[in-house]
């Protein structure tokens, strides 16, 4: 499941890639990171850097920084003896995240209030507009966690305070599969 999972990952990005493409272990990183955010490695699962490694077609260090990089992002943990291990679901962690990321878009909606222009305050109220009636209808899961991300992602844009948005972005891609099972 892993070899395809790769495959997949890697021809998402490298459809938003930006034509000069970005360097390999950058692409790598991402590529590791969808596969952490979207489960391919099971809750509290070892992660094999060999194979990781084989299954990407690189060598041990390009997986092995990007395993490094997703334990200092909350993807992934590290335990010297078994090495990195994919994290487990627990109850109160999701709790903390989904209370961490009401905040931000709490503070990003008050911001806004204040500091968005016209223009992107009616911008807003369109995509809500555009957006509502799929919440009724049968769009699947993943439809769904994506456009209600974008908007509350519009929304704290429009407060003009980056770090929130970069704060909100990072919270939604470690809770987005629990996000999607709730949706369903």
């Amino acid at each position: 499941c892993i070899p395809a999972c790769i495959q997949t990952c890697m021809q998402r990005q490298s459809k938003t890639d930006p034509p000069e493409e970005a360097p390999r272990t950058e692409r790598i990183h991402r590529a590791v990171r969808a596969m952490a955010v979207g489960y391919a490695f099971k809750p509290g699962e070892r992660i094999n850097e060999g194979r990781l490694a084989a299954d990407l077609g690189t060598s041990r260090t390009p997986p092995r920084d990007a395993l490094n990089r997703l334990v200092g992002e909350g993807f992934l943990t590290f335990q010297p003896g078994p090495g990195f291990l994919s994290r487990a679901l627990a109850a109160d962690e999701i709790f903390d995240l989904y209370e961490a990321r009401q905040a931000i878009e709490a503070e990003g909606a008050r911001l806004a209030a204040e500091r968005a222009s016209d223009a992107a305050l009616a911008e807003i109220a369109t995509s809500l507009a555009t957006i509502a009636p799929e919440y009724g209808s049968a769009a699947g899961a993943d439809r769904l966690v994506a456009l209600d991300e974008a908007f509350h992602m519009q929304v704290v844009q429009a407060s003009g305070n980056a770090e929130l948005a970069r704060m909100l972005d990072h919270l939604n891609a470690r809770v987005r599969f629990v996000r999607r099972i709730d949706m369903d």
